[in-house]
């Protein structure tokens, strides 16, 4: 009889973490069982429970065959476990958390999160049987724990996309332009704000890079609109100017004085 504490009972074992609508993580395990030449059973269990029963521990349990060539040939399902294409959903799984554990008043209760609407798929179209040593070449799973905003980007299109704690990544908005018949209907503000006035006449809204729309650059301070160096060489020019300009006044100044003494 399966014992998921007699490792005499079963031939392998596989675990795969899974998530729950609130983000908690859970223990899903499948137990192979060889019973025959061409066919196994498989149990599973999440945390060690009954996935649908939480209070209980025997497993939901499906019988796989295999042809001659040791490709899947037949699933057959249980309560809990239905099958489709080779592949069994975990439909009733019931999140839970465990009350008292390790002491004679253990129970095991729903912990009040959900499980995916569409349940827990089991793809066994790779599953295959041969003469070498049970193992998994990859797990695959789609779930994950909560996690938190830790960096926001924006592409040059506009989409705002967020990264979270928990390593997804997600579009979550979108930056959009104006465009106005009078650009230079546009009211300087302060800090490089621009406020709208009746001369512009009516804004048009799009994504970046639509019609003559530029693109987003994230990130960036906007340059200086003039050359530097450019710049530099008329401030020199205005100096030195000034400094003849202020220099032939001073010159005057003293002929006068001395055109003064004179008389």
């Amino acid at each position: 009889m399966f014992d998921p504490n007699d490792v005499t009972t079963f031939n392998k074992s596989f675990a795969t973490p899974i998530y729950d609508s609130l983000g908690n993580k859970h223990e899903m395990t499948q137990y192979f069982v060889k019973d025959d030449t061409n066919s196994c059973k498989m149990h599973v269990l999440v945390n060690g429970r009954n996935p649908a029963a939480p209070e209980k521990t025997d497993p939901a349990s499906a019988q796989i065959t295999f042809d001659s060539y040791g490709s899947v040939q037949a699933i057959t399902g249980s309560e809990g476990l239905a099958v489709a294409n080779r592949t069994l959903t975990l439909g009733r799984w019931v999140p839970a958390k465990v009350i008292d554990g390790g002491t004679n008043s253990e129970k095991w209760v729903s912990n009040g999160a959900r499980s995916s609407s569409g349940g827990i798929a089991i793809d066994l179209n790779k599953l295959s049987q041969h003469n070498a040593e049970t193992a998994r070449v990859s797990a695959q799973q789609d779930g994950h724990a909560a996690g938190n905003i830790n960096n926001i980007s924006i592409d040059m299109n506009g989409v705002v996309s967020a990264g979270f704690t928990n390593g997804l990544y997600k579009k979550i908005g979108q930056v959009t332009l104006a465009s106005f018949a009078n650009e230079q209907g546009l009211q300087p503000g302060s800090h490089t704000h621009w406020r709208e006035t009746n001369a512009l006449g009516i804004a048009n809204l799009d994504a970046p890079k639509v019609g003559t729309l530029g693109s987003i650059v994230s990130g960036a301070l906007e340059g200086s609109n003039v050359e530097l160096t450019n710049e530099l060489v008329e401030l020199i020019q205005a100096q030195v100017a000034y400094q003849a300009n202020s220099k032939a006044l001073s010159t005057e100044a003293t002929l006068m004085q001395t055109l003064i003494q004179a008389t």
